[in-house]
């Protein structure tokens, strides 16, 4: 039912601004309606003793024009929510107490009398606006709080240019969460604490202010991390084309559903919201995903999740509220799940917000030529000085090349967006030894050199059995002060940037098993000084694998060990020295090392292992999903070609990986509807057309 009042309310507000409206603020506006109008009725899950409304809290963040005031004003139409008091018989209440206060002498429902009508902010209508102090919001509170006539509800239409000066927010976080407030708060000990107002707020605003000013961004991002968070459910709008709607309206035949729903929800005071068994075990379910995902990645983001689960509850008692039940089914669950993972992504873009970088890139990618500075600024985008232009451009470096792009300087003054450079395999980013102390594993100082991957002389081939090298590192350092010839192998003093990866083996794989995992690619394997001795009591085969990337890739040092383990899991590593995943791990040589050069197959391309692009966001998934038929030989090597077309199948391969699987499965006599099932997998598959193409062309 929630999906169909959005649809509602986002066609209308389409209809009337003659524009498309997003659903996702329809949405907004929707539960926020819907949470007041539950408030009337006192709706609460829980029982007497852990009562909590079913409060909603939402913050939608859109340009100016992008109808977040419209969506509200017609979501209160559909529902009625302004004729909540005078149907319900509240209205004759609100108007005696505002005439005997405007007369000086002020009688309240409840019988109280108050001489002193200013101690009172008496509402006229069933929503007020966040601008105002902390204590005028809590004299509302107080209000509704002695009078039991309605809920807290909170709106700012302006939320971005109100934030600096609004002193509520820890006031209505409070409230949202447990109905009640601390009479500490009030300026005049007369004020009672609040201990029974259900509060709903939504809050519109702009993002550009939390883009362009920041401190604007820190309030606001110390406000997310500090509570708003668990409470709040965000909407986030980009900037993006304007659509014209040309629809009809048919929201006239649209008024009885939402009158149906008004009427349901009015007619039960103190109503009870039950979960079923289904949806008790879902919630569950979900929690414990949650603390999984927290136990893997121990993020500040996987921690925040976490606290998720009341509001999620309470959206679950609004969606079933909207489906006329009392009872909260698993379906509810799963909107308030879905909802509540749109809002996490959507937090995202809230804490972190759309930089210069990113404008600067979406430019580049229009003007295919490259721009000046001058020519940036003409389209609005402008740098303080010098030093961040220079900043700017260096993340703008960064985030081109996770979206498999690099920057390039064009004359003096332009910058230009190219395609990726492939790794020729002639200049390798590699640190060696300066062999200034006796003990190699306390060696801090390396020269940063560039040598080629294959090769006699200084190449990484020769390195792993060098007599005259100690060790070496497989990336660039800063020098500890300026003038020093060698960088300083230490975490804070890695310079991103990196052609080459490493795992080091123990046990978890032989060497031949090795060599079939990566039979499509180059590398270089080499034993260590271990191999086939005996080591805690293990005789095994011990070695390790250098394997060159198609690209250059840029990750900062905490995202290192995820890389490693999303390219394990890719390869089919399994279980390797995660010690090894350090952007300053040391390489020892082994001048006794049986050494495998494997020359011949593709570099590895590791976008799809990147943390957090939008590469590995597509693939990873997917790979997760392909499964092994059957544990043996055969079925292993269909298994490793199905990955390597997901890795390497991107739009500019998806041809030629495809056509290699079609010849793989030909040689072995495989099922050839393998092929468009992997196809299927990719990003943006290829048509039946081509694919029936190149299954003809192998036969």
């Amino acid at each position: 039912m929630l999906n169909r009042l959005a649809d509602i309310v986002a066609r209308e507000a389409s209809f009337r601004a003659r524009k498309k409206i997003s659903k996702h603020i329809a949405m907004n506006s929707i539960l926020f309606a819907l949470s007041s109008l539950s408030s009337y009725a006192r709706a609460y899950i829980g029982n007497e003793d852990t009562k909590r409304y079913v409060n909603y809290f939402g913050i939608t963040f859109a340009m100016s024009g992008d109808g977040k005031d419209l969506t509200l004003a017609i979501a209160e139409e559909l529902i009625g929510i302004t004729k909540i008091e005078e149907e319900s018989g509240k209205t004759p209440y609100i108007r005696k107490v505002i005439a005997n206060f405007e007369a000086g002498n002020s009688p309240l429902p409840t019988g109280d009398i108050v001489n002193d009508a200013a101690d009172y902010i008496v509402p006229t209508q069933y929503k007020v606006a966040l601008q105002g102090t902390k204590e005028g919001m809590m004299r509302t509170a107080n209000f509704y709080n002695r009078t039991s006539l309605g809920s807290l509800n909170v709106i700012s239409t302006e939320f971005g240019d109100e934030l600096m000066n609004v002193t509520s927010l820890s006031l209505l976080t409070t409230l949202w969460q447990d109905a009640k407030a601390d009479g500490s708060t009030n300026v005049n000990e007369k004020y009672k604490p609040v201990n029974n107002v259900p509060t709903n707020i939504l809050l519109f605003g702009s993002p550009a202010p939390f883009v362009r000013d920041q401190k604007k961004h820190h309030n606001l991002a110390g406000s997310i991390e500090s509570g708003l968070a668990r409470r709040t459910y965000f909407v986030w709008e980009e900037k993006s084309p304007i659509e014209p709607y040309r629809g009809n309206s048919t929201f006239e035949e649209d008024l009885s559903t939402g009158s149906e729903i008004r009427i349901a929800i009015s007619a039960t005071a103190n109503k009870q919201m039950i979960f079923s068994e289904d949806a008790t075990k879902r919630i569950v379910e979900y929690s414990e995903e949650l603390i999984e995902e927290y136990n893997k990645k121990m993020t500040d983001w996987s921690r925040i999740k976490i606290s998720n689960i009341d509001k999620i509850e309470r959206l679950a008692a609004l969606s079933a509220m909207a489906n006329m039940n009392q009872v909260i089914e698993q379906s509810d669950v799963n909107f308030a799940i879905e909802w509540s993972e749109n809002s996490d992504n959507a937090m995202k873009s809230v804490v972190m917000p759309k930089q210069q970088y990113i404008s600067m890139y979406e430019e580049l990618l229009i003007e295919k030529g490259g721009l000046t500075v001058t020519e940036f600024i003409e389209r609005g985008i402008s740098f303080a000085n010098k030093t961040e232009k220079e900043l700017q451009v260096d993340y703008l470096s960064e985030y081109a090349y996770r979206k498999n792009m690099q920057i390039r300087e064009k004359g003096k003054h332009a910058l230009v967006l190219k395609e990726l450079e492939i790794n020729k395999l002639d200049k390798m980013i590699v640190s060696q030894s300066a062999q200034t102390v006796n003990d190699p594993k306390k060696e801090t100082k390396y020269y940063s050199k560039f040598v080629p991957f294959f090769g006699d002389g200084s190449s990484i081939e020769r390195i792993v059995s060098a007599p005259n090298v100690s060790s070496f590192l497989l990336a660039h350092f800063q020098p500890i002060k300026d003038g020093d010839e060698t960088g300083h192998r230490k975490k804070d003093n890695f310079i991103s940037g990196e052609n080459m990866i490493a795992f080091d083996i123990d046990d978890s794989l032989t060497i031949a098993e090795a060599k079939q995992r990566l039979s499509e690619y180059q590398y270089i394997l080499y034993t260590t000084k271990s191999h086939n001795i005996d080591k805690n009591g293990l005789t095994c085969e011990r070695f390790r694998i250098l394997i060159p990337t198609k690209t250059t890739f840029f990750v900062e040092p905490d995202e290192h060990a995820q890389l490693y383990l999303n390219i394990a899991e890719v390869l089919g590593l399994g279980a390797f020295d995660k010690q090894t995943s350090n952007v300053s791990r040391l390489w020892f040589t082994n001048t006794k090392a049986e050494v495998t050069v494997k020359k011949e197959g593709d570099l590895l391309d590791i976008r799809c292992c990147l943390p957090d692009t939008e590469t590995s966001e597509a693939i990873l998934p997917k790979l997760e999903k392909l499964e092994l038929a059957d544990d043996d030989e055969l079925s292993r090597r269909i298994y490793g070609m199905q990955k390597y077309v997901l890795v390497n199948g991107l739009d500019g391969n998806r041809h030629d990986s495809i056509m290699k699987l079609a010849f793989f499965l030909k040689d072995i006599g495989g099922d050839m509807d393998i092929v468009n099932q992997t196809n299927e997998m990719l990003t943006n598959p290829l048509t039946q057309q081509h694919i029936n193409s190149i299954i003809r062309s192998i036969r």
